[in-house]
């Protein structure tokens, strides 16, 4: 599996994951693919409609890029349904979709580039300094015209060195 993802780094392209359910950090506890040192990979938290942590999702400090809106969720379900559910996997299309909005709107980025405007674009949160890499929950573009699409000069304190040597 990480040799797949490391093929998409080298296409150029995000692997947005969520980061999982289990309340626990991934810092101590890794979960995979979340947690694979792969520098295409965006591991995504799950907040709630009044931002705060979704009490199911895992964290970490040094392991969790950002957040997203994860609580009731209108989705699919099984019979040809739709229904509304909760967790890092109904945060993690909200952050696949800014991902296109960027490229879209900067076709000429790198997944890098594109990765830093979603981590430093995003609307810092009170209960997400110690939750996530970027304290954050994304925002393509809010009323005050901040958000990724016009991330400038929004700087983002979070580790200097990785929990494990990259894959290279």
């Amino acid at each position: 599996f990480q040799d797949a993802i490391i093929v998409l780094r080298d296409l150029d392209i995000l692997f947005v994951v969520a980061a999982g359910n289990n309340s626990s950090s991934n810092d101590t506890t890794p979960r995979y693919p979340s947690s694979y040192p792969i520098t295409n990979i965006i591991s995504v938290a799950a907040t709630t409609v009044s931002d705060t942590m979704v009490p199911t999702s895992n964290y970490g400090k040094l392991s969790v890029h950002t957040s997203a809106p994860g609580q009731s969720i209108q989705s699919t379900k099984p019979n040809q349904s739709y229904g509304y559910l909760s967790g890092t996997s109904n945060a993690t299309p909200h952050v696949t979709g800014l991902v296109g909005i960027l490229k879209n709107y900067y076709p000429n980025y790198t997944w890098a580039q594109i990765k830093n405007l979603i981590i430093a674009g995003g609307k810092p949160l009170s209960i997400t300094p110690t939750k996530t890499i970027s304290g954050r929950r994304i925002r393509a573009y809010d009323s005050n015209g901040t958000g990724s699409l016009t991330c400038s000069n929004q700087v983002v304190k979070a580790r200097l060195n990785p929990l494990v040597s990259y894959v290279n």
